[in-house]
């Protein structure tokens, strides 16, 4: 795929759109993958016409190094997911639609209903925090809102991390279990239930990795020993690591992830022990007071960490 960057002439390239189109308010954003030739790139063209997953394009333009910025290296960014060039408002030709995978396109389907559901029955802020939160629509939250969720530096909560996964895991674990299912069986519910959900918000690497992460701690649950989850994860961490050196220089959504997983399972049940220990109202002023101190006097790098954030929210909420 680079042999074709930088040409001054333009290239003809028939492709699929191989996930669901990064629609912006007046672009969107194709991730296209070619026939007979290894790699992506990524497409950029106008907001219409509307194009969707699986749709068979013939794309006619210059093909370019994605750059690098001052203060974020792009280049490395879309390296990491197989994306090696990019193209801006090239000609398209539709050629054929439903070419995709058939399971991931009613996903898809699915993706859409849902989220048609959650912004006509809410209204923003409250329709792009959830969006962002079970959708990974980042993108419908304000730029107002970011700046407060930044200022109260917890804006990687509405997110689709480690947490949320962790999370989800749990509970989807206990669900297959109050339903009347044995534990192994539920290890299969509830994997199977995370699995369509990460493939459905995308299937982006910090979903993908937390996925990992999520289904070896629900492995740890199956067999019933939490001390199983905090090995195996640091297993999933190395073995990630190993397959794509990559992650720990340009993603550093792999370490936030492992950090906040780890903090869940060897914070959680101490501050759990603290918040069930009498008077439980001052421990949480305590995290609430100590938490807030960093924004009106100075920053604490243990109040930066991720684990730390991660248990003063769920703290402040039970």
């Amino acid at each position: 795929m680079r042999k074709f960057n930088d040409l001054e002439k333009e290239v003809a390239l028939v492709g699929t759109i191989a996930k669901e189109p990064d629609i912006r308010e007046k672009t969107i954003k194709l991730t296209i993958e070619p026939e007979e030739i290894k790699g992506k790139f990524l497409v950029t063209t106008n907001r219409y016409p509307e194009y969707q997953y699986g749709d068979k394009l013939k794309i006619t333009g210059k093909l370019k190094t994605p750059p690098t910025f001052e203060d974020f290296n792009y280049k490395d960014y879309l390296f990491k997911e197989g994306i090696y060039s990019v193209v801006n408002f090239p000609k398209i030709e539709l050629i054929e639609k439903n070419q995709g995978n058939f399971i991931y396109a009613k996903i898809l389907n699915l993706k859409n209903k849902l989220r048609e559901s959650i912004y006509q029955n809410l209204s923003p802020p409250q329709s792009s925090i959830l969006g962002a939160m079970i959708l990974g629509d980042k993108r419908k939250i304000s730029e107002d809102l970011k700046q407060k969720l930044n200022i109260a530096g917890v804006r990687h909560i509405t997110a689709i991390s480690g947490m949320h996964i962790m999370i989800l895991s749990g509970v989807l674990m206990y669900l297959g279990i109050a339903l009347g299912l044995y534990r192994s069986q539920a290890f299969y519910f509830a994997i199977t239930l995370l699995s369509l959900f990460i493939i459905m918000v995308g299937a982006p690497a910090s979903a993908q990795r937390a996925g990992i992460m999520g289904g070896l701690f629900l492995l740890g649950q199956k067999l019933g020993r939490l001390s199983s989850s905090s090995r195996v994860i640091v297993m999933a961490a190395t073995v990630m690591l190993a397959a794509n050196p990559l992650l720990l220089k340009s993603d550093v959504g792999f370490q936030l992830s492992f950090l906040a997983v780890m903090g869940i399972i060897y914070l959680m049940p101490v501050f759990r022990n603290w918040i069930s220990s009498p008077p439980p109202k001052n421990v949480k002023k305590f995290v609430y007071y100590l938490y807030n101190f960093r924004y009106y006097f100075f920053s604490i790098i243990l109040l930066k960490n991720p684990a730390f954030q991660n248990i003063a929210a769920m703290t402040l909420s039970a």
